[in-house]
């Protein structure tokens, strides 16, 4: 589903809720006596107040998948928060309701490396697949790319269904000590 539908649906359950939360404080105006004026100015205003909340909510989650802190969007890619001897370089995520792109750079230790980006759960890329595999994971206007095509000395590995990823695709360039990822899901 595109995010056209899914925000559609949103704003129909808001507009639902609107003449849905008027007629639950207007039956509970009638039962019970109001103590005061600002118990009625509130059961008035109530029903504007949560309807636009389904949307409002929508809304916030996109901006926060698409804004959230570099340690955060590690703990996305991996599953597992960054550690204090990871520093993560770049991050950037593009996502909506059915897809997620994320780009990440970040500078490990060995050790803990290896550990996250262990080869039972990657394939290693041959040098005749690593530059098409490349071309179609790290986009051209990714500020990363340049750094990417001009390691001379890299690791490629790739994985498909890792995690909640439908794709992954990391370099360890061994000349500058920087592992970068392209991740992926799409519904």
């Amino acid at each position: 589903m595109g995010f056209g539908v899914v925000f559609v649906f949103y704003l129909i359950v808001s507009i639902a809720l609107l003449p849905a939360t008027y007629l639950l404080c207007r039956f509970v105006r009638r039962r019970q006596s109001p103590s005061g004026p600002l118990y009625g100015w509130l059961l008035k205003v109530f029903p504007f107040v949560v309807s636009p909340l389904p949307v409002l909510g929508f809304v916030l989650g996109i901006l926060w998948k698409n804004n959230m802190p570099e340690a955060e969007q590690f703990e996305t890619a991996f599953d597992m928060p960054a550690d204090q001897s990871i520093k993560v370089l770049y991050a950037k995520t593009t996502a909506s309701t059915d897809s997620q792109f994320l780009t990440l750079s970040f500078v490990a230790p060995e050790p803990y490396l290896d550990d996250i980006v262990a080869p039972s759960r990657f394939t290693v890329v041959g040098k005749s697949q690593e530059n098409d595999l490349l071309d179609r994971s790290f986009s051209e206007s990714s500020p990363v790319w340049p750094a990417v095509q001009a390691c001379p000395s890299r690791d490629v590995l790739h994985a498909t269904n890792y995690r909640n990823w439908d794709e992954m695709v990391v370099v360890r360039c061994r000349s500058d000590g920087v592992t970068y990822l392209a991740a992926q899901w799409v519904v």
